[in-house]
């Protein structure tokens, strides 16, 4: 039983730390969209 949860850890850890960089990437491309919107709606009136 302990090898089998050793292992179930061992194999869902990557794909835990997969997820968690892929919301991350999601996240900061997010911010720098809402960036941009800001600028343009700053240097554009309209």
């Amino acid at each position: 039983m302990m090898v089998f949860s050793f292992l179930f850890v061992a194999i869902t850890l990557p794909r835990i730390s997969v997820l968690v960089n892929v919301f991350l990437k999601i996240v900061e491309k997010g911010k720098i969209f809402k960036d941009e919107l800001a600028k343009k709606r700053s240097l554009d009136p309209l």
